[in-house]
């Protein structure tokens, strides 16, 4: 009898502690449920925030091939505009000249 009792109660220390474990692990896989939804939720935002600084680079490129156009236009308009100054006042054409180190007095 008494080991019919000893058995029992092993059988019931079995049993608690079994239960423990099953619910210790449910909470810890509860918690790494926890961790991985966390984990996608921030990798969501990572895309969409490196979408939108895709969209930001495109944008800038776009504003510096802009740019660049812009200055190509203004330098040929410059030199369209030298060539005729010196077109119609042959001075230019002798102080640029000795600007540049051509013709001047100190060479």
């Amino acid at each position: 009898m008494a080991d019919e009792a000893d058995m029992r109660n092993e059988l019931a220390d079995l049993q608690t502690r079994a239960d423990q474990i099953a619910d210790e692990s449910l909470e810890s896989t509860r918690r790494m449920l926890a961790l991985v939804e966390e984990s996608k939720d921030a990798g969501i935002r990572t895309l969409v925030m490196l979408d939108e600084q895709g969209e930001q680079l495109d944008r800038v490129e776009e504003g510096m091939n802009k740019v660049n156009a812009d200055l190509k236009e203004a330098e040929k308009d410059l030199n369209d505009i030298g060539q005729c100054c010196v077109l119609i006042c042959p001075c230019i054409k002798k102080a640029t000249g000795a600007h540049r180190g051509g013709d001047g007095p100190n060479q």
